[in-house]
C-alpha cells in the first residue's frame, strides 16, 4: 500500500467519522440533552480511531545500521553540448549523482 492510498484511506475514515457525528447531531430540538453524550462519544471515537489509523503505518524495509541513512548526493552541473557535426552549441544543466 503506497503513501497515496494510505492518505486516501485515512481521509475516507475521517470523513465517515465526521459524517456520523453530523448525522447524530442533526436530531430535532425536542430530543433533549440525552443525545449529547452519544454525539460526544461518537466524536471522541472518531478522533481516536483516526489517530490510530494514521499512526499504524508499517515500514517497507527494516532499518539496519547505526541510525544514519546515507542517501546519494545529487547536484546539477553545466555540461557542454555539441551538435551532430561536433560544433559547440552551448551548455545544458544535467543532474549528477555519486
Amino acid at each position: 500500500m503506497n503513501a497515496l492510498s494510505k492518505k486516501a484511506l485515512t481521509g475516507a475514515i475521517g470523513a465517515i467519522a465526521l459524517a456520523g457525528a453530523m448525522a447524530a447531531s442533526s436530531s430535532s430540538a425536542q430530543a433533549g440533552p440525552r443525545y449529547g453524550a452519544w454525539v460526544a462519544g461518537g466524536v471522541a471515537a472518531g478522533i481516536i480511531g483516526g489517530a490510530l489509523v494514521a499512526n499504524s503505518h508499517a515500514y517497507a524495509y527494516p532499518a539496519y545500521g547505526y541510525g544514519v541513512a546515507y542517501a546519494p548526493t545529487c547536484w546539477r552541473e553545466a555540461r557542454p553540448m555539441y551538435d551532430r557535426f561536433g560544433n559547440f552549441v552551448g551548455h545544458r544543466r544535467i543532474r549528477v549523482c555519486n
